[in-house]
């Protein structure tokens, strides 16, 4: 798609303002496909929107901006929506799939592109606080969800606390996720393994990883790595993964030795590597 063309331009300063303008631009432009809806208010009481692209049963969540630091993520997504909405309107194909197709009849794409708006705000407009990751109130949101692997991290901590943990909880509970990619930034890598669960289970992670990292190239973390030494679990993949035994990816976009705040230049590249990650793991479902 020419960039002149596009309603979601990369390679900007991308601010909540225009993610929202954008999302609700596309829902209209592209309304026989995809429905923008609202489905919650952070802390600072700022619209969370998701995009449903697709009739299909099978409901595939991609997030993004879950750290508010994370900049790149969200307009990729965004410009990933709307790249498949074209396909679908143009009777394109992507990576040999049937993009009408599937839509129509196989899967709905479950798009929230922005989890944690008021930690992204804080980090695009405040130089001081590029590096921030947690919500408004300074708790990391991929550290707040009901799990085994959750450990409480100081006297107050509990599961689940924060209103966007729960905004995405409710979005995983009503609509039943039957695939779930989270992304994230740094290291261009893609973390499959969840301890907390089966050998089966991992079996088809690694699968499904390592297809996610041929189509991007980024390399695949070992199982060691998925929880740093140090560090609690409680992620969002550990959430879905435990309460729907469905496949949990984290994705990390952008090289490990970017430093915050993230260049607008990796928006492009980042899309480029990523765009049909959701494609790839949704042939593996069907």
């Amino acid at each position: 798609m020419e960039e002149h063309m596009s309603i979601v331009k990369l390679n900007q300063k991308y601010t909540y303002e225009q993610l929202i303008k954008d999302a609700i631009m596309l829902g209209n432009t592209f309304h026989e496909i995809l429905q923008c809806k609202n489905i919650g208010y952070s802390w600072c009481r700022q619209r969370i929107p998701m995009l449903l692209l697709g009739k299909g049963g099978k409901k595939i969540f991609l997030t993004a901006g879950v750290h508010g630091r994370e900049s790149v993520n969200p307009i990729v997504l965004m410009r990933m929506v709307e790249d498949y909405c074209q396909a679908y309107r143009y009777c394109q194909s992507r990576r040999q799939v049937d993009i009408n197709k599937l839509l129509n009849t196989e899967v709905t794409f479950c798009v929230i592109p922005l989890v944690n708006p008021d930690g992204y705000t804080l980090a695009i407009e405040n130089p001081e606080k590029a590096s921030w990751k947690e919500n408004i109130r300074g708790v990391d949101i991929n550290r707040n969800f009901p799990s085994i692997t959750w450990r409480k991290k100081w006297n107050r901590d509990c599961p689940a606390s924060e209103v966007e943990t729960q905004i995405l909880m409710r979005a995983f509970c009503r609509l039943n996720p039957s695939l779930y990619i989270d992304y994230h930034s740094r290291g261009k890598s893609i973390f499959y393994y969840r301890n907390q669960m089966d050998e089966v289970y991992n079996r088809e992670q690694r699968r499904i990883g390592e297809l996610l990292s041929k189509e991007t190239g980024y390399k695949l973390e070992e199982p060691e790595h998925e929880i740093e030494q140090g560090d609690s679990g409680g992620n969002t993949v550990h959430f879905v993964a435990e309460n729907w035994k469905c496949p949990a990816i984290t994705i990390e976009t952008v090289e490990e030795a970017a430093e915050f705040p993230l260049s607008w230049q990796y928006q492009w590249q980042t899309f480029r590597e990523v765009a049909m990650t959701p494609v790839v793991a949704a042939k593996i479902i069907l």
